[in-house]
């Protein structure tokens, strides 16, 4: 509705939408284009805005296609395209995604339990941990603290219940990244 509300501290986003679209807008119109609806801008106002005020986006736009192109799901070839376009534009942004590999953690035994977890989680490793991150799905950091400890706990009760990715420093500056899930 206001361009004006998107900042370089939103989260990562990706268009996807027809230019013919009657429903919302590809540019800046009320809704079904009714004079009576809301004004609503589509990817042909709201990337350009993203890319000027900063945020990390990406745009697919499909030439002469209405608001239903996805409506039908899977099977789909409009539909499919655009959950692989959605897939290809978020999964580098994942945390886990910058990780070192394995064959490089100095067999780091490392040990995250429970998971899934409500209240605490609790770490074990055989290297002093200098570091650690939590970052929601979307990559966006959510706790960051700086320790040295080989065993520890970690308060998560304040977390809303979902996804999560831990990733720890330890004191030789490797990196590991773990899936957890809060309930």
């Amino acid at each position: 509705n206001d361009l004006n509300w998107m900042d370089a501290n939103d989260e990562p986003v990706v268009f996807v939408q027809g230019d013919a679209d009657g429903t919302v807008s590809y540019n800046c119109a009320p809704g079904l284009g009714m004079s009576t609806v809301l004004v609503l801008c589509g990817t042909g106002e709201m990337k350009p805005q993203a890319d000027l005020v900063g945020i990390t986006n990406d745009a697919l736009t499909y030439s002469g296609e209405g608001h239903g192109w996805g409506a039908s799901g899977s099977g789909n070839a409009l539909f499919d395209t655009a959950v692989q376009f959605t897939v290809d534009f978020l999964y580098p942004l994942l945390p886990c995604n910058n990780i070192t590999s394995n064959n490089e953690l100095n067999h780091q035994e490392l040990n995250i339990y429970p998971n899934p977890a409500s209240d605490q989680i609790n770490v074990t490793s055989n290297f002093n941990i200098t570091e650690i991150e939590i970052y929601n799905t979307i990559g966006k950091l959510i706790m960051n603290n700086s320790i040295q400890k080989r065993d520890f706990t970690i308060n998560v009760n304040d977390l809303i219940p979902g996804v999560y990715f831990l990733k720890l420093k330890n004191e030789n500056g490797i990196t590991e990244t773990k899936k957890i899930m809060i309930r």
